[in-house]
């Protein structure tokens, strides 16, 4: 079921899975789809857009549910406060777990239905981890899969961070690691399988003057990044 969902979302049928096209005529300016690490060498060259990651669970047991509300907490923060009469003040805090101990034994994942439900809507209604944007979302994709698997092919390792190089991808790559091996451990089934990209290239159907698609890709890419704050950003 998940493989199909995998697939499902792509442009030829994207108005069939929303049902309706939400903007009179607005699916004509954009191109969906979704993509396994394994599949980005299918991404067509040379389209312009808005890419976002994205992270779901492929087992649904106590542990691993658990661990994947975490990455959805929000971080930890360093503060400093400074008063009238000197004394300074300086430390972390992190909000709590929203999410208590007995809604989780509450949650029945035991039989098979309630399990790929979960899973299912964990894939279609998931925050982003990162969002982006690339004038070539084959280029910057594909560059970013060969980092991940480098940097998450040693995810236990006690070597961190293996990558030499301090481009854009290795950056991704590092932080997207750095990420999984602070919320979670090996027992928890969390690896790169877990990712995946859902790309949202512009269709310029008017043939726009491409100087002008850039600059408004690069602003809607802020846009969205201060509106939606993904879990983590190179900014």
């Amino acid at each position: 079921m998940l493989l199909v969902l995998y697939n499902m979302i792509d442009n030829k049928n994207l108005e069939g899975y929303l049902k309706i096209d939400p903007i009179r005529n607005g699916l004509d300016w954009i191109n969906v789809n979704t993509y396994k690490i394994s599949d980005i060498g299918q991404i067509e060259e040379n389209l312009i857009g808005i890419y976002c990651w994205h992270m779901f669970p492929h087992i649904t047991n106590k542990p691993v549910i658990k661990a994947y509300s975490s990455f959805f907490s929000d971080p930890r923060l360093n503060v400093e406060v400074k008063s009238k009469l000197r004394y300074n003040y300086s430390g972390s805090v992190k909000s709590h777990d929203s999410i208590d101990d007995e809604l989780y034994e509450n949650l029945n994942l035991e039989l098979n239905g309630f399990q790929k439900y979960f899973q299912s809507l964990a894939f279609l209604i998931t925050s982003p981890l990162y969002i982006g944007k690339s004038y070539d979302l084959s280029c910057r994709l594909n560059g970013h899969a060969t980092a991940l698997e480098k940097e998450l092919g040693t995810l236990w390792s006690s070597t961190k961070n293996v990558l030499d190089d301090d481009n854009d991808d290795t950056q991704f790559a590092k932080r997207i690691a750095t990420y999984l091996r602070e919320n979670t451990n090996r027992d928890e089934h969390f690896s790169i399988s877990n990712l995946f990209v859902r790309t949202y290239s512009f269709n310029n159907k008017e043939n726009i003057e491409i100087a002008k698609v850039k600059k408004f890709i690069s602003h809607t890419e802020k846009y969205f990044l201060r509106t939606l704050k993904p879990i983590i950003s190179l900014r």
